[in-house]
């Protein structure tokens, strides 16, 4: 059984009328701020000497001070810095200076936050000339029951002019924490860094498991996840409910295999996702960095769901190869498949939806990546 999928690129045809979305009013939670298909105003006022630094030395990713106004809430004195890997290294490279941005309300303030909200990032869309490619693929995970983070459109302003149109994604930090897992949470968030295979090896030093959360500080119950992982024997379940949701894993999975996300564990660089283990010790699978969904970073690339990396072997992707032997596993994974196909069946609908909405800033970006010339076709297949 195989499912070929040729790349996606939303696009938006014609480019021409529309109206700006209303302001959603006075806000009394940052999960207001970001209610589907709503588009924020980001105002940052930053001294012109830091903006400069930043400019300068992007790689560093240095905090510095800003005031941040979201929807005419200011909290001031709150860090920003860059933010990402390829994409950053690419706009340093370049002419431009649309840079993703990372937002830590609480950096020089402690406690301080945004309507509860803790972080916040600032992605620049960088090789996205549709502007939806994150937005859609974490709306499909929320409808499917997944823990993601919250999404919303915003124009982004710089010393008060405007700076450019962006997606504002909720960090993978305490806030998101208490709002996924419930209030008084106490367990470990990890993030996934490059190489974060999962494979098992006595002399593992998972430098790619970066605690972000929690008091696994030697890592002691992470590199024991991995061990019982590994240790399942091909083709049986043995205990691992008892210590992964393997329907978030599943879910992770068959999502990137449809919605060709290649830069993921379904990739040789094995990142963009974060492990969250809970009190009773069951990791869940967190997915993060969608913007190289719908064939961003391999294009009109064909693979079978049954082996659905397009780099790097099962034997080293032990979270897809451990899970889809057991026959059980595989026909829910295949159930998830199909979910998803049925949800893409309504996709160019959703696109001229979202297109009516962000139309307009998309014409007014000063610093956009793409010509609106450039951003004038819809192909889909799938």
């Amino acid at each position: 059984l195989f499912l070929m999928i040729t790349a996606m690129a939303l696009l938006f045809p014609n480019m021409s009328g529309g109206a700006a979305a209303e302001a959603s009013g006075d806000l009394t939670s940052y999960e207001e701020m970001f209610q589907k298909d709503n588009v924020i105003n980001v105002n940052i006022k930053i001294r012109k000497e830091d903006l400069q630094d930043i400019y300068t030395y992007p790689k560093n990713e240095e905090y510095h001070s800003a005031d941040i106004t979201v929807e005419g809430i200011t909290v001031e004195n709150a860090g920003i810095r860059t933010k990402g890997n390829m994409t950053l290294s690419s706009v340093a490279n370049s002419d431009s200076d649309r840079y993703s941005f990372r937002i830590k309300f609480n950096k020089y303030v402690k406690g301080q936050k945004l309507l509860g909200l803790d972080d916040m990032c600032l992605n620049n869309g960088y090789s996205d000339a549709s502007y939806m490619r994150e937005y859609l693929h974490y709306e499909m995970l929320r409808e499917m029951g997944m823990k993601v983070p919250e999404t919303a459109f915003c124009n982004v302003s710089v010393n008060d002019e405007l700076y450019g149109f962006y997606l504002a994604v909720e960090a993978l930090e305490d806030s998101f924490l208490e709002r996924s897992y419930g209030e008084g949470q106490n367990g470990n968030l990890y993030k996934m860094e490059e190489g974060a295979a999962l494979t098992y090896r006595e002399d593992e030093s998972y430098s790619y498991a970066n605690l972000k959360s929690g008091d696994d500080t030697d890592l002691a119950g992470f590199k024991e996840f991995v061990k019982k992982l590994n240790e399942i024997p091909d083709g049986e379940k043995g205990n691992i409910e008892s210590f992964l949701n393997v329907d978030s894993a599943l879910i992770y999975i068959a999502a990137n295999t449809v919605l060709c996300n290649y830069d993921s564990y379904n990739n040789s660089m094995k990142h963009n996702y974060y492990l969250y283990e809970d009190e009773s010790g069951i990791f869940c699978v967190i997915p993060w960095d969608l913007n190289m969904s719908f064939g961003g970073r391999e294009s009109d690339t064909n693979i079978g769901i049954d082996t659905p990396l397009v780099s790097g072997t099962m034997e080293d992707s032990p979270l897809i190869s451990k899970l889809l032997a057991v026959a059980e596993y595989k026909e829910k994974y295949y159930g998830y498949i199909q979910e998803m196909m049925n949800w893409l069946e309504n996709l160019e609908t959703r696109v001229n939806e979202l297109k009516t909405i962000i139309k307009p800033y998309v014409e007014n970006d000063p610093s956009a990546f793409y010509t609106v010339e450039a951003v004038s076709y819809t192909h889909l297949r799938a």
